[in-house]
């Protein structure tokens, strides 16, 4: 493993524990607008299909060692599920902020594409499949493997969502509770995608981490604010996050994706500096 990684990993633990007392970015018209940039030099296009790693789905096994969600945990995680409540009615009332406004921006799509907009914003420069084909390979194989991982989770623990036992609370997207009501609550499905996304993206950009982090843990604390997760579906899904990280990192195919993404990344950067 790069050196650097262990470095980016551990500085990412303490950007995180930051990062949810930030004040947050204004959402809305910045979506899809951060200007163009150009693939960096010398930088070959990356071929569309999918890298060996997910030719397959990997069997990560994670779910063997997450623990249950605190309400099938027994009478020791009582407090933990009193803390989801607590959480989850502390939400409704930011939902009134603009802090709330910017959690319903943050509810939409899950995957790669809203997360490369959301880090565009923070970084000034566009983050795409077009614009930096390499990175958007790395970060899309690294997200792909989060997924992976919290699939088996949700079937396993098959946790119902806050509006389930909260009838009257219509959450911060109404119109998309049916559908989020097709998948379990536990963990995060956005939650880890904005980690793995965060902890990739930081990999290549160490320089800009704490942007980069802070904005992705925003997106996870979104999920409790709207009302579409607990809280401890939230903290779950970043601790899956690190472990699906950790695992694209043991892979072969890690090395060579890394150094792509990095130097398209350095270009970018270097560009943007000057």
């Amino acid at each position: 493993m790069h050196l650097f990684i262990k470095k980016t990993l551990a500085a990412l633990v303490v950007t995180a524990g930051l990062a949810s007392c930030a004040t947050a970015p204004a959402p809305g018209a910045a979506v899809g607008t951060a200007p163009a940039a150009e693939a960096a030099p010398g930088t070959q296009a990356i071929p569309a299909t999918k890298p060996e790693v997910l030719q397959e789905r990997p069997y990560l096994g994670f779910e063997d060692y997450l623990p249950p969600p605190p309400e099938k945990n027994g009478e020791n995680y009582a407090w933990k599920r009193q803390a989801d409540e607590l959480a989850r009615a502390k939400g409704v009332e930011i939902r009134k902020t603009a802090r709330g406004d910017l959690a319903k921006y943050d509810a939409e799509s899950a995957k790669t594409k809203m997360r490369e907009i959301m880090i565009s914003e923070v970084l000034g420069f566009e983050i795409s499949e077009k614009a930096t084909p390499a990175i958007h390979r790395y970060l899309y194989t690294a997200v792909e493997l989060g997924f992976h991982a919290v699939d088996n989770t949700k079937k396993k623990f098959n946790r119902d969502r806050p509006f389930v036992s909260h009838t009257d609370d219509p959450t911060c997207r109404p119109d998309i509770r049916d559908t989020l009501n097709k998948h379990a609550s536990y963990p995060s499905g956005h939650t880890i995608s904005a980690w793995v996304a965060a902890l990739a993206a930081s990999s290549v950009m160490p320089s800009r981490a704490d942007v980069i982090t802070k904005r992705m843990y925003e997106a996870g604390e979104s999920r409790w604010i709207c009302g579409h997760h607990w809280q401890s579906d939230v903290e779950a899904a970043r601790n899956l996050g690190s472990s699906a990280f950790a695992y694209f990192v043991s892979t072969p195919e890690f090395a060579k994706l890394y150094d792509e993404a990095r130097a398209e990344a350095d270009a970018l950067i270097a560009k943007k500096n000057n």
